[in-house]
């Protein structure tokens, strides 16, 4: 199964949850794979310093990550997106309405807080704000693939 994690610069939120997901994939041998993208970035950027180091305090590595600009192809590849706000999924939902039926919210009922040039106190708050739900997606697919 291919998740797209989305959300503006994909620099900070999506990326973070692209690599947790993966992570956690890897240590439950599920086959599943994240990607993410922005909806309003440059393609090639580096994750930011502190979603890095966030990164890093969980034992993954982020040094090759570049961001990429959301378009038609990561969306179509796409099983399931996940947006990091509301205003991100209506933005998907306006530009690729043929994806209505897969893209949702992560987080149900509030949106992920935008940690951009925050402390990295910021950046884990953010991360800690959808680490869990990502877990239980990633157990919720492995199960599934068994």
């Amino acid at each position: 199964m291919e998740i797209l994690f989305v959300c503006t610069g994909n620099t900070c939120r999506s990326p973070m949850a692209e690599l947790y997901f993966n992570f956690c994939c890897q240590k439950l041998g599920a086959q599943s794979r994240a990607h993410s993208c922005g909806i309003a970035t440059d393609d090639g950027l580096p994750i930011s310093r502190n979603a890095a180091l966030v990164m890093q305090s969980v034992d993954i590595d982020s040094s090759n990550f570049r961001s990429q600009m959301a378009t038609d192809e990561l969306v179509s590849q796409a099983d399931l997106i996940f947006t990091m706000t509301s205003s991100h999924k209506n933005a998907l939902l306006r530009h690729f309405p043929q994806a209505q039926n897969k893209i949702s919210t992560l987080l149900p009922n509030c949106d992920v807080p935008d940690p951009f040039g925050g402390t990295f106190d910021i950046y884990m708050a953010t991360f800690n704000s959808f680490r869990k739900q990502i877990e239980v997606l990633a157990k919720t697919i492995a199960a599934k693939e068994k």
